[in-house]
């Protein structure tokens, strides 16, 4: 009838939906009418399947001419997983510990147990851990598999989970993860959520697992960003990071935000997992170099101006300006010590001077090359990290010999007609002078 709540082809069977029974002499005083009761995987509460008596000819309905059929769900209740993983307890217990119920998500991540289950499922609310000690449920861990998932909310080490479980069932596989949320620490809030840390550098390269681990085994690295706050990585036995070499440098790293505190409150020992080698990616880092990479200056110029310039400027970080060759000799040509500039956030203009001699000798062009070296800190060297510099001689280029310039004088001594002979031809003009200095010709 209209009152029922369960739904013919849903909850039940009984096509169609009205039956018409002819009744003779014949007829057996009992009629039976079969109902097959449905089962789903839907949590809906109790629902009624109400049935009643019409006359339709020759036939007087007395009471009771109604059957009401009660269908008891024996599903459990799906819930968000922001609802089941809430911590609010003062001692760090997640508030709906021992609640039994379902999960919808997302797979995230591998399967960190050699036997049984160990992952990360997420909805659109958040995320929770999934356990199993020894069961699979016929289930392989696959990243972007929808999945619902049955089982009793528990803890483990601070960490929110489902556990003993009952049922696992993959209903999609492949879909699109979320991008990873980029975090400056590894804290409560990264619990069983997918997470990247930014421009982090290994603390100590001989904490990283170059040798593969045993199965079920671990490894915690250290890493620093470039503000100094050290968070540390669980590398896991099952996953294709340990047994490879080291990563240099500064680094992007993603990664499930997990928590191993054996004790209460449970507010300490967070860590970030990468999933794989993929979760590793080299930093793009603020550039320094010189605005030119060439620059003319003459020897009356008092000093050398090398400007620098650096972007994006979100960092500090050191770098030095050396002095790498040239023709140029200090200190009679130059005078000038490595210079460490000190890049501070938010500046992206830096000068550094080389204070450049007058010899008062014409001793023709010299030239300097300089060079950014050594940076310490999240900063890079840009390809404009080589100064070529020329200097030009004030004085007049002088003769000390003929022969030097490759001239002839002849005949010596003379007292009346003498010749010059130029051999390279590069005489433009020709003076003769006293030895008071006053011009002869």
């Amino acid at each position: 009838t209209a009152e029922s709540t369960a739904k013919a082809g849903l909850d039940l069977t009984f096509n169609p939906v009205s039956q018409i029974k002819s009744i003779d002499g014949n007829s057996p005083d009992t009629i039976v009418f079969n109902v097959p009761i449905r089962e789903d995987d839907d949590y809906e509460g109790t629902e009624y399947a109400k049935f009643g008596l019409i006359n339709v000819s020759n036939t007087t309905i007395v009471k009771p001419d109604t059957f009401r059929i009660t269908i008891l769900d024996n599903d459990l209740p799906i819930y968000p997983i922001s609802t089941i993983n809430k911590q609010t307890k003062a001692d760090g217990q997640v508030d709906s510990l021992g609640v039994a119920c379902r999960i919808q998500g997302v797979v995230y991540g591998i399967n960190t147990r050699a036997s049984g289950l160990g992952f990360t499922v997420k909805d659109y609310t958040g995320g929770i851990g999934v356990f199993s000690s020894s069961k699979t449920f016929g289930y392989n861990v696959k990243e972007g598999d929808s999945v619902m998932i049955q089982g009793t909310i528990g803890q483990f080490q601070g960490t929110a989970q489902i556990g003993n479980l009952d049922t696992i069932i993959r209903r999609l596989s492949g879909l699109q993860l979320q991008n990873p949320t980029i975090v400056t620490a590894i804290t409560e809030k990264t619990e069983s959520d997918l997470v990247e840390l930014r421009r982090v550098k290994l603390v100590d390269p001989f904490e990283w697992p170059e040798s593969p681990l045993n199965a079920n085994a671990w490894a915690y690295v250290r890493v620093e960003g470039s503000t100094g706050r050290i968070d540390t990585l669980y590398i896991d036995a099952e996953s294709d990071i340990d047994g490879t070499t080291a990563p240099k440098g500064y680094l992007n790293i993603a990664g499930i935000g997990v928590q191993f505190d054996n004790k209460a409150p449970y507010k300490e020992k967070y860590f970030l997992s990468p999933r794989s080698l993929n979760d590793f990616t080299a930093a793009s880092l603020p550039v320094i170099r010189f605005e030119q990479t060439t620059s003319e200056i003459t020897e009356l110029a008092d000093s050398l101006v090398m400007n620098l310039r650096v972007a994006p400027t979100d960092e500090n970080f050191k770098v030095d300006v050396v002095q790498v060759g040239g023709t140029a000799v200090s200190p009679g040509d130059f005078d000038y010590q490595t210079r460490t500039v000190n890049v501070i956030k938010n500046q992206n203009f830096f000068v550094v001077k080389a204070n450049i001699s007058d010899d008062t000798e014409g001793d023709g062009t010299k030239t300097l090359i300089f060079a950014l070296r050594n940076v310490v800190g999240p900063g890079s060297i840009g390809a404009d990290s080589v100064l070529n510099v020329t200097i030009l001689d004030n004085e007049a280029s002088r003769v000390q010999t003929f022969a030097d310039a490759s001239i002839q004088l002849y005949p010596n001594p003379s007292s009346g007609i003498f010749y010059i002979r130029d051999l390279k031809s590069q005489i433009a003009k020709v003076q003769v002078r006293s030895l008071s200095g006053a011009i002869i010709w």
